[in-house]
């Protein structure tokens, strides 16, 4: 199969439109991302925490992509999104039935549903909470996205075969135009990674990496910011 630098698209890169464009972050967050806490925290309760050495050496790896990535697109004023596991109530009675049969709770004010440091979203970031593994059935992201005007979604985060695929084979039966940021994802294993990259070949998917997308980011112009504004748009009305 060809690898992520190989089956990079620079067409699809240098026909990006940053107004029409968003940087997705799936589930950077304490939860499923960290040593320390949520799962990981777990793993090291049970003595099975070896398993995971793996998957956190993925995420060691991918964390200062991400910011990197963060750092271009608030450069250029693109949007930006940030899915996390989350409840919205403090006691998770909204929690989803596949959620809660597995245990998987994250109240909104916990430490598992706050995002890694450096990783956090700015002001005015949108930020999605799923109590779900796919964001679009379970939430209003899809409106979102259709009322702010965007086309195009860039895929970063965990765990690739899990929320990261749901999402964007949502995405693509939504018609979005969708970009995987190979190495800006992680999954259990490396072999896994490598499996679930793979599997998009052949779906639309268009798969790069990091560098490639910084170097387009490069000659994009900065998004006016002002147009795409309700409080701006609403004036002649």
């Amino acid at each position: 199969m060809p690898s992520p630098q190989a089956s990079s698209v620079p067409a699809a890169l240098t026909a990006i439109d940053p107004a029409r464009t968003a940087l997705v972050v799936v589930d950077m967050q304490y939860f499923d991302a960290a040593r320390d806490a949520g799962e990981g925290q777990t793993a090291r309760e049970l003595g099975v925490e070896r398993y995971f050495d793996d998957y956190f050496g993925q995420i060691d790896a991918i964390t200062p992509r991400i910011a990197r990535l963060l750092d271009a697109f608030r450069r250029k004023k693109a949007e930006v999104a940030h899915l996390r596991v989350a409840e919205v109530t403090k006691d998770s009675r909204d929690v989803g039935l596949k959620q809660l049969v597995r245990g998987l709770i994250v109240p909104i004010d916990s430490k598992e549903a706050e995002f890694l440091p450096g990783l956090e979203p700015a002001p005015d970031e949108i930020v999605i909470n799923k109590s779900a593994s796919g964001v679009f059935p379970a939430t209003n992201f899809d409106r979102l996205l259709r009322n702010i005007g965007i086309r195009t979604l860039v895929f970063t985060g965990t765990s690739t075969s899990g929320c990261i695929q749901s999402a964007v084979y949502d995405a693509l039966d939504l018609g979005y135009e969708v970009i995987l940021v190979a190495d800006a994802c992680a999954d259990a294993t490396s072999e896994s990674q490598a499996a679930a990259v793979a599997s998009f070949d052949g779906t639309g998917v268009h798969v790069t990496t990091t560098a490639a997308l910084l170097d387009a980011a490069g000659s994009w112009p900065v998004v006016d910011v002002a147009a795409r504004s309700g409080l701006e748009r609403v004036k002649p009305y």
